[in-house]
């Protein structure tokens, strides 16, 4: 998910790669970042986030 500037404590954001509900960015243990292309994306995990870097790799 790319970073919303918006967000609240309370709303609950999904991983990119799988849509799954994760805590918000607040919370530094329930959820993976990784800065691709210069944006900010969000996991539920760092498998998740690999796959999905290298899904689209060819698209950044």
């Amino acid at each position: 998910m790319e970073k919303n500037p918006s967000t609240s404590e309370n709303e609950v954001i999904k991983c990119k790669f799988c849509d799954a509900e994760v805590a918000n960015e607040k919370c530094m243990f329930a959820i993976y970042k990784r800065v691709i292309d210069s944006k900010e994306y969000y996991f539920c995990s760092e498998i998740h986030a690999n796959e999905f870097e290298e899904q689209n790799k060819k698209e950044f």
